[in-house]
């Protein structure tokens, strides 16, 4: 029977001095990324059951990031699945942006929110969803493809770009639309899911490369390394998952 086979590493950098990164992984997260440089998780599951991984990228201010990174990863952990799991996942990130703004309006904080990747392995289909700049990649025989979209808008001159969709949108400003894309069970595929602590830092061919042989721990760590090597100048979360027959 196919099943996947997962590992999952955070890290706080080499610069930030907290993690606003989170992440979900099944049922488990972070729950406390502020005291937590880095965190590792692993694990395995089959095809007949639906099962979630995912990476969430806090935005914001002293700790409201970390804040609105482990709302979204709460969200995903009390999740149930229902037959359409694509509207399972869109009802997901609305509840996370609605505590997200509630937060946001209860402590008046300003701006903070977080991206969403995600992916949902079902016995019948793959679902990968974002809200963001966090990404995804799939890599199917020799090739390697980003599954996600980018939702970013680049304003002038500016050397990073301003995102055009994020968890913590109040409902009055912008409808959240998030982007989806549906993929079958193929044995020897691997995922990619990771935080722009990564992608900032290692070029996409370079990843592509590190993903072509090894276990998911090899993986993560080996792009782990890259990332901390070039700088690490964000937090870097990175989850690999391998199909197995």
């Amino acid at each position: 029977m196919n099943r996947v086979e997962y590992y999952c590493i955070s890290h706080i950098g080499c610069t930030r001095t907290g993690n606003q990164d989170n992440f979900i992984c099944e049922k488990t997260y972070n729950t406390d990324a502020k005291d937590t440089p880095i965190t590792h998780c692993a694990g395995a599951f089959s095809i007949a059951e639906t099962k979630i991984l995912g990476i969430f990228d806090g935005m914001g201010g002293g700790e409201y990031g970390e804040v609105a990174s482990l709302l979204s990863s709460q969200a995903a952990a009390e999740m149930t699945f229902g037959p359409d799991i694509r509207q399972s996942v869109e009802d997901m990130f609305n509840t996370a942006n609605r505590r997200i703004c509630e937060f946001r309006d209860e402590h008046a904080t300003g701006s903070v929110g977080a991206t969403a990747a995600v992916l949902v392995f079902a016995p019948d289909m793959i679902v990968s969803g974002n809200i963001g700049d966090s990404r995804i990649f799939r890599m199917t025989g020799s090739d390697f493809l980003q599954v996600s979209k980018n939702h970013v808008l680049q304003v002038g001159n500016m050397p990073k770009s301003t995102l055009s969709q994020h968890l913590g949108i109040p409902e009055d400003e912008r409808i959240l639309r998030p982007y989806f894309l549906q993929s079958d069970w193929v044995v020897g595929d691997k995922y990619i899911i990771c935080s722009d602590g990564l992608t900032d830092m290692v070029p996409y061919d370079e990843i592509a490369a590190a993903v072509r042989s090894g276990s998911p721990k090899d993986i993560a760590e080996s792009l782990l390394a890259k990332a901390l090597e070039n700088g690490g100048v964000d937090n870097i979360t990175i989850i690999v998952a391998g199909i197995t027959g």
